[in-house]
């Protein structure tokens, strides 16, 4: 608030004082004063020199031109913060994306072995001891959201169940993963029973594939005891594997070879679905 406060004339009479009320002001902004100054009624003239502060002539300032004393003073913009700059990943396309999705993981793949016969496996056990497509897949949906929405709208990240040297804490969960990601693609099972897999969990990863069983095109499989975990499977009806192409199999246990054997009884159950397409069947034992 300001105050102007006019001196007394030549005559006794005191004058009157006047309050001026300007907004209030930013505290950058600089205070003026505005000095005294004598109105003469016979001229109603104002005489005063140049204000201090605002450099024009206080009536100038308050009459003519109000606006450059009333304007509101901007509001002090602190300097815009600087973006930080998106990572070059996230700017390639989800096509460029979803092929180097694809080719994670390692490319050597257990289901290319019937090529060179049922009898040409790796001695004296399976190697899977690697980075699977599977492990990747997990992984991969992990780091972003956007490599999340990629990755789970990619059925080809999900078809081979591969799980390494490591059995899942719950494999059948697994089994419904990527039955359930891989849209209508059909699936290969790559398992190698190791001292960490029990039979039990063995034994439910095949009750979660017999409730798919038109879903599955290829099985290699290494396992202690045939009988016993892979008994799920006679469950399924015959002829329901029918994109099943080639089983490959191998036990520590030997097979039981007496009437209701669990080996007699998938051989029977495979070769129903040899008219749509099943080519390789071969229930072995290690020696």
């Amino acid at each position: 608030m300001g105050t102007i406060a006019f001196p007394p004339p030549s005559k006794a009479v005191p004058p009157p004082k006047y309050t001026l009320l300007l907004p209030p002001l930013h505290p950058h902004h600089c205070h003026f004063i505005i000095e005294p100054f004598i109105i003469h009624s016979s001229t109603s003239s104002l005489h005063q020199r140049s204000h201090p502060i605002m450099g024009c002539h206080p009536s100038r300032a308050l009459v003519d031109y109000p606006e450059e004393i009333y304007r509101p003073p901007s509001p002090v913009r602190s300097p815009p913060e600087e973006e930080s700059a998106e990572p070059a990943v996230h700017q390639l396309p989800v096509e460029l994306l979803r092929m180097i999705f694809l080719m994670c993981g390692d490319p050597t793949s257990l289901v290319d072995i019937p090529s060179q016969g049922p009898l040409a496996f790796p001695s004296p056990t399976l190697d899977f001891g690697r980075h699977t497509q599977l492990a990747c897949a997990i992984t991969l949906q992990r780091v972003c959201r956007r490599w999340q929405q990629v990755a789970l709208g990619l059925p080809e990240l999900w078809i081979a169940l591969d799980f390494g040297d490591r059995m899942p804490a719950d494999p059948a969960r697994i089994v419904e993963l990527c039955v359930q990601r891989g849209g209508t693609l059909p699936l290969t099972l790559n398992l190698r029973q190791t001292d960490s897999h029990t039979q039990d969990a063995c034994r439910a990863l095949f009750v979660a594939v017999a409730a798919h069983p038109g879903r599955w095109k290829e099985f290699v499989l290494e396992i202690r005891d045939g009988d016993m975990v892979l008994r799920p499977l006679l469950t399924c009806p015959p002829g329901s594997m029918y994109q099943l192409k080639q089983v490959i199999t191998r036990t520590v246990l030997p097979w039981g070879t007496g009437p209701g054997s669990c080996k007699t009884d998938l051989l029977l159950l495979f070769s129903t679905n040899l008219a749509t397409g099943l080519h390789l069947i071969h229930l072995a034992q290690m020696h």
